[in-house]
């Protein structure tokens, strides 16, 4: 007579239990919490980035213009992008200064009638710090908080609060005419 053998040992399980399942969920979410978090933090150093390349290239135009204009040096000290840029062009620096202020200020694009195409309440200093030489500063508003530049000259005075000041700086030094 054929034996039958019966199997009430059920100890392979075929399928995932409910604790597995929310286990994997668990670290999932933690994994796209991260990548999220990531995503924010890499928009904010691009901002950062973006910003101080076109100081950048806002203090190298105007260390061309003075260079250019070399024999009025002197006139084109002072502090521009706050208040109002000067509308009064009668002389060369004059024009260069009016113009670069308004590049300070982002005047070159327009969104819905505020200026929004360069840096954050960019600022520029330009002072006599003798022997013919000349510091040219651009400091603007940053992103995120990090150690204020300091030394930087009488345009980081400004202050925007809690460590987010950036600031560029470089000295030209005129040749005798």
């Amino acid at each position: 007579m054929p034996m039958l053998i019966c199997s009430s040992d059920r100890s392979q399980n075929t399928g995932s239990s409910m604790i597995e399942v929310l286990v994997t969920i668990v670290v999932v979410s933690i994994g796209l919490l991260g990548l999220a978090s990531l995503q924010a933090r890499l928009q904010g150093v691009q901002i950062e980035a973006y910003q101080r390349s076109q100081a950048l290239i806002l203090m190298n135009d105007m260390v061309s213009r003075l260079s250019s204009n070399r024999s009025n040096a002197a006139s084109y000290v002072g502090v521009l992008g706050v208040g109002a840029c000067p509308t009064a062009v009668s002389s060369r620096s004059e024009s260069d200064l009016r113009d670069w202020c308004l590049a300070l200020k982002g005047n070159a694009e327009q969104l819905s009638g505020s200026s929004t195409g360069t840096i954050t309440n960019g600022l520029g200093c330009i002072e006599s710090i003798g022997n013919l030489s000349y510091r040219i500063t651009v400091t603007w508003q940053g992103v995120s908080e990090q150690p204020s530049d300091t030394g930087a000259s009488g345009c980081s005075d400004v202050s925007f609060g809690s460590d987010r000041r950036r600031a560029l700086t470089s000295v030209v030094t005129i040749g005798a005419l």
